[in-house]
């Protein structure tokens, strides 16, 4: 089961990385319209990542003071995807912290480096906790109230995936709103 979380996520981070990697300075540094530059969408996901990483980095006594237990049974990929598609629907935008400012492509290689390490550090986490818990211990989203570390994780990678799908639309001039 964390195999698959693990998997999930690298997958989806090399994904990404990899379609970043091979733009043009061009099309890395390009805002496409109001949305963000590739580049922009890369530290983005960086950023929110090792936001993921930060909070496991946590003492998980820690995470039950602060947010509490989980009252309700974990949600499933779909339902996280559809959760989140709501949210975006009703006009949901990163908050500040996450937001990515401008992107040269000079930062590329360094970001797609961290977003690498993050990465493999996350799935360090998630391979020493138990199921247990993976489901029995909180974190706060910004869009999907408390999710539980094991959501929280497939969030990250549907994020990443998300992101994806969303530069190859932009990158191909066609819209992609979905999750």
């Amino acid at each position: 089961m964390k195999e698959k979380l693990q998997n999930g996520l690298r997958r989806a981070v090399a994904d990404f990385n990899q379609l970043v990697g091979g733009l043009s300075t061009e099309d890395f540094e390009r805002p496409f319209g109001s949305k963000w530059s590739a580049g922009q969408d890369l530290r983005h996901v960086l950023r929110t990542l090792r936001a993921v990483d930060l909070a496991l980095s946590l003492p998980l006594s820690v995470l039950r003071l602060l947010f509490g237990k989980p009252n309700r049974k974990g949600r499933s990929e779909a339902e996280l995807r559809e959760k989140y598609r709501k949210a975006l629907g009703k006009g949901f935008q990163a908050p500040w912290i996450y937001r990515p400012g401008k992107v040269g492509v000079g930062a590329r290689a360094s970001l797609t480096a961290r977003h690498v390490r993050v990465t493999e550090r996350l799935c360090q986490r998630v391979a020493r906790l138990t199921d247990d818990q993976l489901d029995g211990y909180l974190l706060p989203h910004p869009a999907m109230g408390k999710c539980t570390l094991r959501e929280m994780v497939v969030f990250s990678f549907l994020h990443t995936e998300h992101h994806t799908r969303l530069l190859k639309a932009k990158l191909e001039g066609t819209a992609a709103d979905e999750l």
